[in-house]
C-alpha cells in the first residue's frame, strides 16, 4: 500500500522578515491583477469612444466593490 506523503500546515509568512521576496504566487496575482484593471481600462476605452458613459458607471461600481474593506472577519 502506498503512503502519501504528508503535508505541512501552511502559514502566514512574516512581512518584517529581513531580505523577504516574493512568491511566484504573489507574483502571480499582481500579473492577473494589472492584467485584469488594463482590460477593463480597453473596455472603457471602446465605450467611450461610442460615446457610451454606461462603460464609466460599470468602472465605478467594480472598483467601489473590490476597494471596500470587508468589515467580517473571515
Amino acid at each position: 500500500m502506498m503512503t502519501l506523503p504528508a503535508i505541512d500546515n501552511i502559514c502566514a509568512r512574516d512581512p518584517d522578515e529581513p531580505n523577504r521576496t516574493s512568491t511566484t504566487l504573489e507574483l502571480l496575482f499582481d500579473l492577473v491583477y494589472v492584467i485584469a484593471v488594463a482590460a477593463a481600462a480597453s473596455g472603457l476605452h471602446q465605450r467611450l469612444l461610442a460615446h457610451d458613459f454606461s462603460g464609466f458607471l460599470t468602472i465605478i461600481v467594480v472598483f467601489t466593490v473590490l476597494c471596500i474593506k470587508p468589515t467580517a472577519d473571515l
